[in-house]
């Protein structure tokens, strides 16, 4: 009974209390980035090690996010499409109901392209052509407030969209269906491992344990980098054990992408990793389903602030380094 009392006033409250205010992220107030400038502009993300490093100012929201598993998941997933219902982008209605507004832009995908792409053993070729490039070349430039739209067409079967799908060489007109087929073509090629291992289109990578075949989770993967980003990283991190003090090496690995220089390699990874984010954000206020197999230590537990055993994350990865 006094759950049930708690949450019909937080299902209440929460719309009027902030989740994460400014002085957690901001320097003004000694929040997670120290001082100096905010965490986005920091290029950092959060980091548990940092709530003993730097000064932590107590508010509401911080003890919210503590006592969120007394909360029922009806009024979580109540407040967060209250969220993105205030947060999306308002179109107006076309003269001809049945038509899509201008402001809902075409995208065009040539699938049989892709296809054909992807079974070569050219990675140049899956690169330029799958459907994840093609959608990020179309939608570059677009601003966050184009892909928060959620209009809903007449005869569409009440599907939101951002944009209009154009299937070339197929002869169908979207009605939905290809909206929702293109972002799951993306996130499907973004996991296909070619004959020598490695993913299609070097965006993520499998983990060891997929590599191998071993012990949990063989299906995940992680975040790609490039090989002379992976080898400048290890020679700075011998270089960090003999000349750095123990707090210079902290704050130099917390902020390691901006310490190293980057190649084009790395610059296209990360180009590609943002993307997907949007890809999928997009893709879970209009309600389309992915597959985003991440590990569940290291990323999603990660993503929503809980504790994470080191150990368990090495084991989920690497059963053998584990061992």
């Amino acid at each position: 009974a006094m759950l049930r009392a708690l949450n019909r006033r937080a299902r209440l409250g929460l719309p009027w209390l902030p989740v994460r205010p400014s002085q957690e992220g901001s320097a003004i107030f000694g929040g997670l980035a120290g001082f100096g400038p905010p965490l986005e502009r920091a290029g950092r993300s959060f980091d548990s090690n940092s709530q003993s490093i730097w000064v932590q100012v107590p508010s509401i929201s911080a003890r919210l996010r503590k006592c969120r598993g007394l909360l029922f998941c009806s009024v979580k997933r109540s407040f967060v499409d209250s969220v993105m219902d205030t947060t999306a982008t308002p179109t107006p209605l076309s003269h001809d109901e049945y038509e899509l507004p201008r402001e809902v832009r075409t995208v065009r995908v040539n699938r049989l392209k892709a296809r054909r792409a992807i079974a070569s053993d050219d990675s140049g070729l899956k690169r330029k052509h799958s459907v994840f490039s093609q959608l990020q070349r179309e939608m570059r430039g677009w601003s966050g407030a184009t892909l928060r739209r959620g209009f809903i067409a007449k005869g569409h079967g009440g599907q939101k969209r951002a944009f209009k799908v154009k299937l070339v060489g197929e002869g169908v007109n979207d009605y939905s269906g290809p909206y929702r087929e293109v972002f799951t073509d993306a996130m499907r090629e973004i996991t296909d491992i070619d004959s020598s291992g490695n993913t299609s289109l070097g965006i993520l990578e499998p983990t060891a344990n997929n590599q191998g075949g071993v012990g949990e989770g063989r299906d995940l993967f992680l975040f790609a980098q490039s090989s002379d980003k992976k080898n400048r990283f290890d020679e700075v991190s011998v270089h960090l054990t003999t000349s750095l003090s123990t707090e210079e090496q902290h704050l130099l690995t917390t902020f390691s992408s901006l310490t190293q220089k980057q190649d084009e390699i790395s610059r296209e990874i990360e180009e590609s990793l943002v993307f997907l984010g949007r890809l999928v954000g997009t893709a879970c206020r209009h309600g389309i389903p992915v597959d985003l197999p991440l590990p569940l230590g290291i990323f999603w537990k990660r993503l929503a602030e809980e504790h994470v055993e080191p150990y368990d994350c090495i084991q989920e990865i690497d059963i053998l380094a584990f061992k």
